[in-house]
């Protein structure tokens, strides 16, 4: 959930070149922002808006507001336009904004008829008009432009089954000053975020509310208010969800939202617009907000938890709890693709596809796949299309850590059944200049260090103890001299003694002379026809000492020319035939 935020700031970044029509619509809120700063002190209060009395509110931010922002009533939003004369909705205009616009002006009184039979009620109006008060003499060719390319941005998102671009805009978002929600064309300004779990069906109901329009009912606790949200976040420092098509683009691009926030996330912990009391079992909830799948992307910049209410029966056990359970969320973005696969294993969701979902915006370069309600059983092909656009370093992680062949479609990486079901690497690394490319289902590439033919041995046993094993690799240099080279495995896979080509995750195109500390982790597999290279599991060269003389040997080459080509049933990773020192 999303609602605008006092900045001007625009979202659309990525929209090609300057726009005319864009520069008058921030000179129109830039100007509006530093009218507000001037404004008298408005209050809304819990009983006003709801008939409750504030003492029996639990949450003290949701009792009362007053400030500076033009938020009107909720019984002055929910009047219906047919039912106002022009003159009342420019009075009721004239006190929210302070100003004495009088009827006498022509583009004002054109403005409010057309708004009038446009908008159903008086918060919608509100919404729209209130960005351009100030300057209504562009008002009706700025709104058109701003809704024209909002329109373009989203149709022409979606490609082959792809969204080209993770850090869109949210579809609407919730103007707290209208108490409205609106298309993001509308307000047009980086939205703060509402982070929350959902409780659990009996706890919940389906409220129909006009603070949308009512075009669709809201999932809410049944002991929650929007009305009383809004009171909190217009405290919080705030100023200003969907259906089956959209969703192919809004629940993948969530973690967005959340990363692009101009300034605070609010995490309601325990349901939304619940107080956080901590009780004993709740991290063991299911509905717990650290055991959701979808809330693992949504980490901001910078963040307000709610302050938990502790039960004094076990208060210093559950802060703590709470504070570990904090400081143990991943970074965003991660920077080890199996900690933030570790952590999702330990979520969960109502759909096996909600999990592999809940991961694009975390893992993915720019472009990520689209949310494909029909394959919710289908975790599979979901990990298929997110593997094919995900962050080269994460693809190169899959490669070069995960030590057994993938039993899925693919053998250079797992399946999700092994990604979600096994004990996965700890270990980290940074791909440097190297890189590795997934395209499509078949095709997949890389330009690496190759090894062309090396004996392996010592790694057959698996070990128990979770001591790493010690083995040695053979190789053979120019003049047909044997080198050992010392290498070790630190997980249990046995890799039988035997010729093996190896590829490692080093490549510097521009330079004779590897960088050795590309030279540490490297995959053992077999060469296909074709270029084909078929991994079986992943080794490492830890002593730099080791690696120094299997550079020095020159056995280890790099390849400047990747061959690409469709792979067959299970066929794999490629690197290229030709190889060049």
């Amino acid at each position: 959930m999303s609602w605008t935020s006092g900045a001007t700031t625009a979202w659309y970044q990525h929209t090609s070149s300057p726009n005319n029509g864009r520069d008058k619509q921030l000179v129109a809120l830039n100007k509006m922002q530093k009218v507000y700063e001037n404004f008298p002190e408005v209050t809304l209060t819990a009983f006003d808006e709801t008939g409750k009395v504030e003492s029996t509110i639990p949450v003290p931010l949701q009792r009362t507001y007053t400030g500076r922002k033009p938020a009107i009533r909720s019984d002055l939003a929910d009047k219906f336009c047919a039912s106002l004369k022009i003159k009342d909705v420019l009075k009721e205009l004239n006190e929210a904004l302070h100003t004495s616009y009088t009827l006498d002006n022509p583009i004002l009184h054109s403005v409010l008829e057309s708004s009038i039979l446009e908008y159903v009620d008086f918060g919608t109006l509100y919404a729209h008009l209130r960005p351009y008060w100030y300057d209504l003499t562009t008002v009706k060719s700025i709104r058109e432009a701003s809704r024209s390319r909002d329109l373009e941005m989203r149709n022409t998102m979606v490609t082959n089954k792809r969204i080209a671009d993770g850090n869109i805009p949210p579809r609407r978002v919730w103007d707290l000053c209208a108490n409205r929600v609106v298309p993001f064309w509308v307000a047009s300004r980086r939205p703060w975020a509402i982070s929350h779990s959902w409780v659990s069906d009996e706890e919940r109901e389906d409220v129909p509310t006009p603070i949308n329009g009512c075009e669709w009912p809201v999932p809410m606790p049944k002991d929650a208010d929007l009305n009383l949200i809004r009171i909190q976040m217009l405290n919080s420092g705030a100023e200003e969800d969907l259906r089956t098509k959209e969703w192919e683009i809004d629940v993948p691009t969530i973690g967005a939202i959340y990363r692009n926030t101009i300034r605070t996330v609010h995490y309601y912990l325990n349901g939304l617009g619940r107080p956080f009391i901590l009780k004993p079992g709740y991290f063991e909830n299911e509905r717990c907000w650290f055991k959701r799948a979808w809330t693992l992307q949504e980490m901001g910049k910078s963040s307000m938890y709610a302050t938990p209410t502790v039960d004094d029966s076990e208060d210093e056990y559950l802060k703590r709890m709470f504070e570990e359970k904090i400081r143990s969320l991943p970074l965003s973005p991660p920077q080890n693709v199996f900690d933030v696969l570790s952590e999702m294993d330990k979520r969960k969701s109502r759909k096996p596809l909600d999990k592999v979902a809940g991961l694009a915006y975390l893992l993915c370069a720019k472009s990520i796949p689209v949310y494909d309600e029909t394959q919710s059983e289908k975790a599979e092909e979901a990990w298929e299309a997110l593997v094919s656009v995900m962050a080269e370093n994460y693809l190169a992680q899959l490669l070069f850590l995960y030590p057994e062949p993938g039993d899925g479609g693919k053998f250079w990486r797992p399946s999700w059944k092994q990604a979600t079901a096994a004990r996965l690497p700890y270990n980290y690394f940074d791909l440097k200049p190297g890189f590795l490319q997934t395209e499509g289902t078949d095709t997949d590439w890389c330009l690496c260090t190759c090894i062309k033919s090396g004996n392996v041995r010592g790694l057959a046993k698996a070990s128990n103890e979770g001591i790493p094993r010690q083995g040695e690799l053979v190789v053979k240099d120019d003049s047909g001299a044997l080198h050992i080279i010392k290498i070790f495995a630190d997980h249990k896979y046995p890799i039988l003694d035997g010729s093996y080509t190896l590829i490692g995750e080093g490549f510097l195109p521009w330079r004779s002379v590897t960088n050795l500390n590309f030279l540490r982790y490297w995959v053992v597999g077999r060469q296909q026809s074709r270029g084909k290279f078929e991994k079986i599991s992943v080794i490492q060269m830890a002593d730099v000492d080791e690696r120094s003389k299997l550079d020095r040997l020159h056995v280890a080459q790099h390849n400047v020319q990747p061959f690409t080509a469709s792979g067959g049933d299970r066929a794999i990773f490629h690197v290229p035939p030709r190889i060049v020192a």
